[in-house]
């Protein structure tokens, strides 16, 4: 099932996909899906449990349009920055041409739900005219992006001249 989700507010749309519910209503601020395994409160902790008790990380990921972010030649990242409240680590990845995808992990990341940056530096192994960030959760861990900067480096191909 795909389910959309708009946030009126500030008019932002989430797209969520794999849930096996063939229903999904409000019932007063609780969120209830049904399908053939039974009915579900959504939105209730960060695990997700099934029938036979074994608690899932409930994997979020999403990847932002490819762009050549202002660069009109081919381009590497140095570096990408996530602003946010972030619980757990997490990874960024990067995908570069010829369907070559690179991905970074995040380190000591704090448990608390605060507003904190983490930069996720890159090899200079994915290179490309047109790049795709994207990020993925690990072990299920919560997050909310306010902000993502990337630092594109652009490359200068230089001719080589023969002595004659």
């Amino acid at each position: 099932m795909l389910a959309l989700c708009m946030e009126l507010t500030g008019q932002r749309v989430s797209q969520y996909t794999n849930f096996d519910f063939n229903s999904i209503c409000m019932l007063g601020d609780r969120c209830f899906a049904a399908g053939d395994d039974g009915l579900f409160e959504v939105g209730v902790g960060d695990v997700d449990t099934s029938g036979a008790g074994v608690e899932t990380g409930i994997v979020s990921t999403f990847e932002l349009a490819t762009s050549d972010f202002g660069i009109d030649t081919h381009k590497q990242l140095r570096r990408v920055h996530i602003g946010g409240e972030i619980t757990d680590e997490m990874e960024v990845f990067v995908k570069c041409a010829d369907d070559y995808t690179e991905t970074v992990r995040s380190e000591d990341v704090t448990k608390e739900n605060l507003q904190h940056g983490i930069d996720f530096d890159f090899s200079h192994s994915c290179r490309g005219r047109y790049l795709s960030v994207g990020v993925n959760n690990v072990n299920g861990g919560d997050f909310s992006i306010d902000s993502i900067t990337v630092v594109p480096i652009k490359l200068v191909h230089r001719q080589s001249f023969r002595q004659y």
